[in-house]
């Protein structure tokens, strides 16, 4: 192969793993943040929008340039905090996007948004147990059925999306309310888009692109490191024009809807005013059947994952049935409730995930090892607090700045003492 053909072949392997990389973290389930942010901050759009991306799309860039870095290994993520650290943080995510948020909240959306009040006498947790009945069905016994509608599922919905973007800013509604967000509308857009849990899910799919970079013949490191991030550019590009466009559209439709209603009926809303009702018909089955998917998915993930690393003590079989137990408790609470109780566990999560991906990155700065689990102790104990203190269990008795910001500051302390520091005093 000549340079100019290994060259396009590099380009367009780039191009197909970015695709893939969008494809993985755009989720019908992520539809409703975006929807409900822009429909709470109306004409202040522009604001919630620069903040909601700046948390989901820049950490999402950061966490997959920083995983392609690591070879796709979570322990070499966090070698320098704690030999076991990288596996302890992927393990608490593998959760978070397993059975404690995300899974019950695919199951959730989809019996609000397509299933209640269609059919009498389906209540929420009758819904969570047949769902959860075909999720685990496919989860044990894999047939290949939901992997080959799935392929066809995600290309779908990103045409369905696309055109509902396009049409709605080519054919604006202008129905523009005024925001009635309580608090700074930059903030409220930067803890939402830690709802998503995109960048958190970089940690993992890093790992499955990585391997069929190499299966395709890649073998040198900076030649995967530099597609992986060009990769991660294209994904965070492709995320932020569906995350802005869909923000654009509910802030323009904001006066239509009150300010107490749901996601999922924004949601509707959105859909019928686009694409009619017969649009909205087959967008439903879309979502519905792209939530199962994704379902199944991180049910089979999270018992693969626990199988691997406790190296058989806690087997596949036991971990997802658990998985699907769980599920079904925390999809009959209902969505907003999911979403309530998401917020201050990912509080907490992302600046310490944020901490650990950055410091990795600029690790050639830092030359004192012991910064790195002094920078992850002193986040998470500010994260802890400055949560705990939003929910108003502990009075602000401590200085009162957001925990981002902290941890910027707490960085900007790490690489004070850099390598350029320390030869200045060899001099």
């Amino acid at each position: 192969m000549n340079k100019i053909d290994k060259k396009d072949g590099i380009l367009k392997d780039t191009l197909i793993l970015g695709l893939a990389f969008f494809a993985t973290m755009f989720g019908a389930g992520n539809l409703i943040f975006p929807l409900g942010l822009g429909h709470a901050s109306g004409a202040e759009w522009t604001t919630a929008a620069l903040g909601y991306l700046t948390s989901d799309v820049g950490l999402t860039i950061l966490g997959v340039m920083a995983i392609f870095k690591a070879a796709g290994s979570s322990t070499t993520l966090g070698q320098k905090v704690h030999p076991k650290f990288g596996l302890i943080i992927e393990g608490i995510i593998i959760i978070c996007l397993g059975p404690l948020i995300a899974i019950p909240r695919n199951g959730a959306l989809t019996y609000e948004l397509v299933f209640q009040g269609l059919i009498p006498g389906l209540t929420p947790l009758i819904f969570a147990a047949i769902y959860f009945s075909i999720t685990l069905f496919f989860v044990i016994r894999p047939t290949g059925i939901m992997d080959k509608i799935g392929k066809y599922l995600a290309p779908t919905l990103i045409i369905l999306v696309a055109f509902i973007i396009f049409k709605g800013v080519l054919f604006p509604v202008n129905d523009v309310a005024s925001a009635h967000i309580d608090g700074g509308i930059f903030k409220r857009g930067f803890l939402e888009g830690y709802q998503t849990m995109d960048a958190l899910g970089t940690v993992f799919m890093g790992v499955v692109l990585i391997a069929a970079l190499r299966e395709k013949g890649y073998k040198d490191q900076k030649t995967i490191i530099k597609m992986g991030t060009n990769a991660g550019l294209i994904a965070g590009g492709l995320l932020g024009f569906v995350y802005g466009g869909i923000l654009f559209l509910a802030s323009n439709m904001s006066g239509q809807m009150p300010a107490e209603a749901t996601r999922p009926d924004l949601l509707a809303n959105l859909i019928i005013q686009i694409l009619g009702t017969h649009g909205k018909f087959i967008m439903d089955i879309v979502i519905a059947l792209a939530c199962l998917s994704t379902s199944i998915a991180l049910t089979a993930i999270t018992g693969n994952f626990f199988q691997k690393h406790t190296k058989g003590k806690l087997p596949y079989k036991p971990v997802v049935i658990a998985t699907v137990i769980i599920s079904i408790v925390l999809t009959s609470i209902g969505l907003d409730k999911i979403i309530a109780f998401a917020g201050p566990l990912l509080s907490i999560l992302y600046p310490v995930t944020i901490t650990l991906i950055i410091l990795y990155l600029l690790e050639k700065f830092i030359i004192f090892n012991w910064i790195f689990p002094t920078a992850i102790l002193v986040v998470f104990i500010y994260s802890l607090f400055d949560t705990l203190t939003g929910m108003g269990l502990l009075a602000p008795a401590y200085i009162g700045i957001p925990s981002w910001v902290f941890l910027s500051m707490i960085l900007l302390v790490a690489l004070l003492p850099n390598r350029s520091f320390r030869n200045a005093f060899k001099q």
